[in-house]
């Protein structure tokens, strides 16, 4: 006897059965969208990733049906991916009970019964007939009033009419081209018999109407202008291909280049082709050629940036991958991710691995500190390590490793988790009020002037030389001013105080900078914070001795020790 499957064995948490298909009267709901996600990825054991591709082009295809415009398809495959991302981010928490994620279940299970939109950003602009405006503004509604009826046979045979004519011009213009190029050939016979009688010429009703149109014709340009060197050098000045056809013509049409302007190729168009031909056979010739013979350290480091090559100015994830070794340092690709987690980031940084045949020579990852990358169990370092499969040598970045030294011995009194330092950002209200020449260095303070007695000359002198370096940022110098300061010295340009900037967290240079600061202006603090009491920007901040002692050991911490690990 045949075992039966009931429903109940192939319903799906919170969405019900699977859908092999859209239904082609209405536009497809996020609970839809799910159905055939899962019938794809369980049912016909696809991989997710082929499984939300398949989902993305049956859904534009009856979004297609409905005449609306939708968004890339690239983009459909991304909204996809999170409408499931979010379902099994839920479906983990299935055992809890509390009320916090029962709400969060009952929300998810309302908005299944909405359409899946997927709409361009212009839709309704782009629209021309009212139907259709009307029709996807019912369709967002909750249970979608209206259907798709059957096929519109007016606006069908408009549309075929349509595509015949351009089908027409197409051939047209095919006919005429093989004509010119005929007439190529046949140009200097025509030329070499000019002077014959006219007579000879046998059909003036076979050759007129095609001599007529042929003279007519303005030929194509055979001569090709943008070599690799000239893409180069239009890449290196990053000349657009407008402006590249523009200054070729302008060259060209002087004299200077000994050819007539009709014979060369330079439409925008076909610079654009040819500059991305000789872009892809550089970069074959790169990778054939790079073969280092010395270990190699692999670096990645991922940054949000806009999304300069999509359809719209997204916020996209970019992860630059390069090698170096000894007197080898070379960009391997930025890739744009889809997110920025461990699991892509590794598989990226794998697939550039291979596609440069470097996976032998790979002994050493240089990354930063987050999490994604130093996790234990999943972190792109031990992914790397798995795939290679053997051990790497980890480099964290000395930058990084150092941002978390100051930053836990800045936090040893400061325990607020907002992302903004309160206790700075009072200091950035009350500045305009403080005499900047009024200042009060540690050799002033009979408590900390032999402390540093014995090594704030060498401190100076170290910071003295770092300033008379380049400084590729700005908080770097100012650093080194404020150290010099501090202990009693003159930097080379003079006592100056810069305006307070950044106080985010995330600048964490911020932390000693200010710390400094408000140490060398402490004497003025108990008198402005009078001033500021009962105010909003006093911010609750108390300035006991607790806190001015915090301070002062974290400004002898950033002299003694941080500035000379930093530089």
């Amino acid at each position: 006897m045949a075992c039966k499957v009931t429903r109940a064995a192939t319903s799906i948490w919170l969405i019900g059965g699977t859908a092999e298909n859209f239904k082609a009267s209405k536009l497809p709901s996020r609970r839809e969208v799910l159905q055939v996600l899962l019938n794809c990825h369980v049912v016909e054991e696809l991989s997710l990733k082929d499984s939300i591709n398949k989902t993305s082009s049956l859904l534009l295809q009856i979004w297609d049906m409905a005449r609306i415009p939708t968004k890339s398809p690239y983009h459909v495959i991304e909204h996809v991916r999170k409408l499931h991302t979010e379902w099994q981010g839920l479906k983990k928490q299935i055992n809890r009970k509390s009320v916090r994620d029962l709400k969060n279940q009952q929300t998810f299970q309302d908005s299944l019964d909405y359409i899946f939109d997927v709409a361009h950003r212009d839709a309704m602009a782009l629209i021309r007939i009212e139907e259709d405006r009307l029709f996807r503004e019912a369709q967002r509604e909750k249970g979608s009033r209206w259907t798709m009826g059957g096929i519109d046979r007016s606006l069908a045979l408009k549309e075929e009419r349509v595509m015949k004519r351009k089908i027409a011009v197409e051939n047209y213009a095919k006919k005429v081209k093989s004509a010119a190029a005929a007439s190529l050939f046949a140009g200097t016979d025509v030329l070499d018999n000019n002077d014959s009688n006219t007579s000879d010429i046998s059909s003036e009703s076979e050759v007129g109407p095609t001599t007529s149109k042929l003279s007519k014709l303005k030929f194509r340009g055979t001569v090709d202008v943008v070599t690799p060197e000239v893409a180069a050098a239009l890449d290196r000045t990053n000349t657009s291909h407008r402006k590249a056809a523009y200054i070729i013509s302008a060259i060209a049409s002087t004299g200077q280049l000994h050819q007539d302007v009709e014979e060369l190729i330079i439409s925008p168009s076909a610079i654009r082709r040819a500059r991305i031909k000789h872009r892809e056979r550089f970069t074959s010739e790169i990778k054939a050629s790079f073969d280092p013979v010395v270990p190699l350290v692999l670096h990645w480091d991922g940054k949000i940036m806009d999304d300069f090559t999509g359809p719209g100015r997204e916020r996209i994830d970019r992860l630059p991958v390069l090698v170096s070794g000894k007197n080898v340092v070379k960009l391997l690709a930025v890739p744009k991710l889809h997110d920025g987690t461990a699991v892509t980031m590794s598989r990226a940084v794998v697939e550039i691995m291979d596609e440069w045949g470097l996976r032998n020579r790979i002994k050493g990852l240089c990354f930063d500190t987050t999490a994604s990358n130093t996790g234990l169990k999943g972190g792109v370092c031990v992914r790397l390590e798995t795939e290679l499969g053997q051990e790497l040598l980890n480099l964290a970045c000395r930058h990084h490793v150092s941002e978390i030294m100051l930053e836990k011995v800045f936090s040893l009194h400061d325990v607020s988790q907002s992302p903004k330092l309160e206790l700075f950002l009072h200091f950035k209200d009350i500045w305009p009020r403080i005499d900047k020449t009024s200042f009060s260095t540690a050799m002033k303070d009979e408590s900390m002037s032999s402390i540093i007695a014995p090594w704030k000359d060498g401190v100076i002198e170290f910071a003295v030389n770092q300033l008379q370096k380049y400084q590729p940022r700005d908080d770097y110098g100012e650093l080194l001013e404020l150290s010099i300061i501090f202990l009693g010295g003159l930097p080379p340009r003079g006592v100056h105080f810069r305006y307070p900037g950044a106080m985010h967290r995330a600048r964490w240079m911020a932390r000693a900078i200010y710390s400094l600061k408000m140490w060398l202006f402490r004497n003025q603090y108990e008198s402005l914070q009078a001033e500021s009491t009962g105010s909003r920007k006093t911010r609750g901040i108390s300035y006991s001795d607790k806190l001015w002692k915090h301070l002062k050991d974290v400004c002898l911490f950033v002299t003694a020790i941080y500035i000379k690990y930093w530089f």
